[in-house]
């Protein structure tokens, strides 16, 4: 068998040793999507198998606190998974974002309102959308995404007391295109607001709290805008601005 060397040399002039390269940066980041794409999700779906499979095989054989703690394994499995695949989708959201390309708006937006009415029957989004919109300079998978995610805040944001409402209204203005995502659950109030696009926070404990996040991660890199209008009780308003020809990119 013949002999294997291999070297790996990182060796940069001083000035440059407090700047990592990009492709390091690439690697890292690779490396990071493989495992919460496929190696940790593959893992958790195993777990709820065989939590699944416990419980069909010996599950009459358990007390009760047995089979809450079998009950408490499969859900925290579950909203683990939720998480890893929350987290795998900033990845999908930055190849969206860097690979670039045009989006129509109107079009975008009905599909979006579409699709959020089959995921989320009894609770319909209205839809209303000016004609002859721009293109926009922005990924149509980012920016779908970017809607979905609000749509998304908007149905968690129902109260008992009364049906919810949630609004979808696209149009142009002097700076571009303005998407507005109004609903009238139950607000907001001041501490809320202020973190309401920080990753992790939730008004809601059953969700992961990163779809607003990621609609500031697309905002923010196309060069946007987001403005949050909310009444403790009455419900909450989120526009997005999205400027004609002012998407940046991922870098």
């Amino acid at each position: 068998m013949d002999d294997m060397e291999l070297a790996l040399d990182f060796r940069r002039p001083n000035a440059d040793l407090a700047c990592p390269s990009l492709e390091q940066a690439e690697r890292l980041l690779a490396c990071y999507q493989t495992a919460l794409g496929h190696e940790l999700p593959n893992r958790l779906v195993a777990i709820q198998g065989l939590a699944r499979m416990l419980e069909t095989l010996v599950g009459d054989q358990l007390d009760a606190e047995a089979r809450e703690m079998l009950d408490n394994l499969a859900s925290l499995t579950r909203r683990a998974d939720e998480l890893v695949r929350a987290l795998a989708s900033i990845g999908r959201l930055r190849r969206e974002l860097k690979a670039g390309g045009t989006a129509a708006p109107g079009e975008v937006a009905a599909e979006a309102a579409t699709e959020m009415n089959l995921l989320s029957p009894g609770r319909p989004i209205e839809y209303h959308g000016e004609s002859a919109l721009p293109l926009l300079t922005v990924s149509r998978g980012a920016l779908h995404q970017l809607l979905l995610h609000l749509l998304r805040n908007a149905v968690q944001a129902a109260v008992a007391d009364r049906p919810l409402r949630i609004e979808l209204a696209v149009r142009r203005v002097a700076d571009g295109v303005e998407f507005r995502v109004a609903d009238n659950g139950g607000g907001l109030d001041g501490a809320q607001a202020e973190r309401l696009f920080e990753p992790f926070r939730s008004t809601d404990a059953e969700h992961h709290g990163l779809g607003l996040f990621l609609v500031r991660q697309v905002v923010a890199e196309v060069g946007g805008a987001l403005r949050v209008h909310s009444e403790p009780g009455r419900g909450t308003t989120i526009t997005v601005l999205l400027r004609e020809g002012s998407a940046r990119g991922a870098c």
